[in-house]
Protein backbone atom coordinates (compact mmCIF):
# COMPACT_ATOMS: atom_id res chain seq x y z
CA UNK A 1 0.00 0.00 0.00
CA UNK A 2 1.19 3.65 -0.93
CA UNK A 3 1.57 6.00 1.30
CA UNK A 4 -0.85 8.09 -1.20
CA UNK A 5 -3.97 6.25 -0.01
CA UNK A 6 -5.79 8.20 2.16
CA UNK A 7 -7.15 6.84 5.50
CA UNK A 8 -10.60 6.08 5.02
CA UNK A 9 -9.18 3.62 2.14
CA UNK A 10 -7.64 2.10 4.22
CA UNK A 11 -9.74 1.57 6.83
CA UNK A 12 -12.19 -0.29 3.71
CA UNK A 13 -8.89 -2.66 2.69
CA UNK A 14 -9.10 -3.70 6.53
CA UNK A 15 -12.87 -4.49 6.49
CA UNK A 16 -12.66 -6.15 3.33
CA UNK A 17 -10.27 -8.39 4.57
CA UNK A 18 -11.88 -8.87 7.70
CA UNK A 19 -15.06 -9.83 5.98
CA UNK A 20 -13.17 -12.37 3.71
CA UNK A 21 -11.14 -13.69 7.10
CA UNK A 22 -14.42 -14.31 8.60
CA UNK A 23 -15.71 -16.10 5.73
CA UNK A 24 -12.32 -18.20 5.20
CA UNK A 25 -12.98 -19.30 9.29
CA UNK A 26 -16.50 -20.12 8.41
CA UNK A 27 -15.54 -22.61 5.85
CA UNK A 28 -12.77 -23.47 7.59
CA UNK A 29 -14.77 -24.51 10.58
CA UNK A 30 -17.47 -26.30 8.59
CA UNK A 31 -15.68 -28.61 6.60
CA UNK A 32 -13.93 -29.54 10.12
CA UNK A 33 -17.14 -30.21 11.60
CA UNK A 34 -18.25 -32.25 8.68
CA UNK A 35 -14.90 -34.40 9.00
CA UNK A 36 -15.61 -34.43 12.64
CA UNK A 37 -18.85 -35.62 12.20
CA UNK A 38 -17.30 -38.21 9.54
CA UNK A 39 -15.36 -39.54 12.26
CA UNK A 40 -17.16 -39.84 14.95
CA UNK A 41 -19.76 -42.10 13.01
CA UNK A 42 -16.71 -44.42 11.67
CA UNK A 43 -16.08 -44.53 15.46
CA UNK A 44 -19.38 -45.84 16.34
CA UNK A 45 -19.75 -47.88 13.37
CA UNK A 46 -15.89 -49.39 14.53
CA UNK A 47 -17.65 -49.25 18.38
CA UNK A 48 -20.37 -51.99 17.32
CA UNK A 49 -18.30 -54.09 15.24
CA UNK A 50 -16.16 -54.91 18.21
CA UNK A 51 -18.92 -55.24 20.48
CA UNK A 52 -20.64 -57.80 18.00
CA UNK A 53 -17.10 -59.64 17.74
CA UNK A 54 -17.32 -59.69 22.01
CA UNK A 55 -18.21 -63.58 22.86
Amino acid sequence: MGDNLDRTSVVEWFQVKADSDKEAQKEAFASLSAKHALESEELKQWQLVVLQKQP
